[in-house]
């Protein structure tokens, strides 16, 4: 009896798993381990196991690869949405004041905002509230002076709050310690164990001066991106401002790496906005999976460790996309950089963002980043095992 191809993608993962623990710091037994997911992952996309041509069943008008029916496009069945209904007419209103002051009597993340300048104050009603006033001006965009026409605490007793007491560290700490929490609960693991991740974009109108805010013909205005990375219990444990146009690419792996919560995360998938070949072999040297969503597969160059006609006669429907040959002794010349490189991102050394390589498309051919670069071409399909569309 033939396994399903989706049954040879999760073993493959569960492979991934064990042989990025155990695999070392020696470049051929790394190469080597890299090869054999990568044709395990192929096995999964060429729909080997009674599945079918998995990409040809997903090969649109012109040649370019669909998408097909995601789970977000599944017949949802009328007695699944009566349900939802009625579970949603159960839960009683509750105003976002009362929301967060319940949510500090069980995580106490108010303490997390403390004075800048160091002195330990009395933590009163009156502080906590003024604190609440200005989180939430700052969450709906409402701003300090119409929340002081709001709720009736003076625009200046704001001010002050949200310049000495609400602050990117203070927000981070704050919002680490709600994770937490929510992560103990026993609800939280019938989503997922943590182990996942996930992060994208959005963009919100911006008034006044701003630093990071372009304006953008196709959002009516000025307007700055907002990165967050989600858990795969539906936990947002880190957030980034960004410039509205960057790419999103060179952020993936900021609050990836940089996660302070208790959440033991190990994959991470975006959309393709977020991929890039850096990030590909960044994620596999520090031992973390990137599993993006990648669109128009059948443009981009994947590669083989093969010749073609080895190759098209192993995976009959995978093999013709497989346009580019595998350059393994460049990854082995460079291998000592890359760990040098990985040691220093994945330890805090340097920052993610200039190690993800921005200007390794500036690069000498020479120069370790193109080992970087090699390093990615091998990592779209074997990282995950399974070819992402």
């Amino acid at each position: 009896m033939s396994t399903p191809a989706s049954s040879i993608a999760r073993s493959c993962r569960a492979e991934m798993r064990v042989s990025m623990v155990t695999g070392g710091d020696d470049a051929a037994a790394r190469q080597g381990d890299r090869r054999r997911r990568l044709r395990c992952g192929m096995r999964a996309g060429d729909g080997q196991g009674g599945r079918g041509d998995v990409l040809g069943e997903r090969r649109g008008r012109r040649g370019r690869m669909t998408d097909g029916e995601g789970p977000g496009q599944a017949n949802v069945p009328a007695e699944a949405k009566e349900l939802k209904a009625e579970l949603a007419g159960m839960l009683p209103f509750a105003p976002i004041a009362s929301l967060l002051i319940e949510l500090d009597v069980r995580t106490h993340f108010l303490d997390c905002f403390t004075h800048a300048g160091g002195r330990k104050q009395a933590r009163s009603a009156d502080l906590k509230r003024n604190i609440l006033s200005v989180l939430i001006a700052n969450a709906t965009n409402l701003g300090l002076a119409r929340m002081a026409e709001a709720c009736g605490i003076p625009y200046d007793v704001l001010r002050w709050t949200q310049e000495w007491y609400v602050r990117e560290e203070t927000l981070r700490e704050a919002n680490t310690c709600i994770v937490n929490h929510h992560h103990g609960l026993d609800l939280s693991k019938v989503f997922g164990g943590g182990t996942m991740s996930s992060s994208d974009g959005q963009r919100f109108p911006v008034r006044g001066k701003s630093t990071t805010a372009r304006d953008m013909t196709i959002h009516g205005g000025q307007v700055l991106s907002s990165y967050t990375h989600v858990s795969d219990q539906h936990s947002t444990f880190g957030t980034k401002i960004i410039v509205p146009n960057a790419r999103e690419a060179h952020f993936v792996l900021d609050d990836f790496l940089g996660n302070a919560t208790d959440l033991p995360l190990f994959e991470h998938a975006t959309d393709t906005h977020g991929v890039t070949l850096i990030n590909f072999a960044l994620f596999d040297l520090v031992g973390k999976l990137l599993s993006p969503r990648i669109r128009d597969l059948g443009k981009i160059t994947l590669i083989r460790d093969e010749t073609p006609t080895d190759t098209v006669k192993r995976y009959p429907h995978a093999g013709p996309l497989l346009s580019a040959r595998w350059n393994e002794d460049l990854i082995t010349e460079c291998w000592p950089d890359l760990l040098r490189m990985a040691g220093s991102l994945k330890y805090g050394q340097a920052h993610r963002l200039a190690g993800g390589g921005q200007m390794v498309g500036r690069l000498p051919a020479e120069h370790p980043g193109r080992g970087v670069e090699g390093m990615g071409h091998a990592a779209p399909y074997a990282a995950r095992g399974e070819v992402s569309v």
